[in-house]
């Protein structure tokens, strides 16, 4: 059986232009089979110093001098391929991840940019082109009615789903993905909508059977094993009362 490796992600950058602009920094995990195996989190020096933006220094919290003191982009391109040759084999064409981020289209575009500027015109090598985006999933909900937000940003996505998230924080935002690909992944596996999921993860669940049904499913038990759990525990209910 094929081990699923994802490759989570996110970058902050000088700009929008993944040409003109560059990555100041990465951060993200790796994840085998649902375990996460490493998490990571660099900053580097843009390859064009002339690339940073204002609006992109407004976004991200950093000046130009903090900048010019990260690692040089080419030391973190060595870090960053090494840690991904430690879980795939870029030579093998079946043992590739699978890019995973909120949007991830935007870092994918900088990713492979940066691997180009660092010399390497084989990014495609660790990748087998199928992004996990939970993005995506979720402009299709909004489109058919399962969610009313204003807007589908992460932190608006996090908090619908009751998930943790804090402020221009990498990693954090990296976690949130993770969990907001899981409520996708739910939705997809079971007969259960996204308005179901987020009063199962509210802290005041209308219906507190479907919450349990969301919350187990996310956790590896089939929606068969599940349903089977509620009759069990609704019977023991009913015989309680009749006792």
């Amino acid at each position: 059986m094929e081990k699923k490796k994802v490759f989570f992600f996110d970058v902050e950058t000088t700009g929008l232009d993944a040409w003109r602009n560059d990555i100041v920094q990465i951060a993200g995990c790796i994840e085998i089979d649902g375990e996460i195996k490493e998490t990571f989190n660099w900053h580097c020096q843009p390859y064009n110093p002339g690339s940073i933006e204002q609006s992109a220094l407004d976004v991200t919290g950093l000046t130009k001098e903090e900048i010019m003191e990260f690692d040089t982009p080419m030391s973190v391109y060595l870090k960053l391929t090494a840690t991904m040759g430690r879980y795939v084999d870029k030579f093998d064409k079946k043992d590739k991840f699978y890019p995973a981020g909120y949007n991830v289209d935007f870092d994918m575009n900088f990713l492979r940019a940066f691997f180009k500027k660092s010399g390497d015109k084989y990014f495609g090598s660790w990748f087998n082109g199928i992004n996990l985006d939970p993005f995506h999933f979720f402009r299709l909900a909004k489109f058919s009615g399962q969610i009313d937000t204003e807007n589908l940003k992460l932190e608006t996505m996090a908090k619908l789903f009751n998930i943790e998230i804090k402020a221009h924080d990498a990693l954090s935002d990296i976690e949130a993905t993770r969990s907001l690909l899981k409520v996708a992944l739910t939705v997809a596996d079971t007969s259960l909508s996204c308005s179901q999921i987020a009063d199962a993860l509210s802290s005041e669940p209308k219906n507190p059977w479907a919450g349990y049904l969301a919350l187990m499913v996310s956790r590896g038990y089939s929606e068969h094993q599940v349903y089977k759990s509620i009759r069990l525990m609704k019977e023991k209910e009913e015989g309680e009362k009749d006792g």
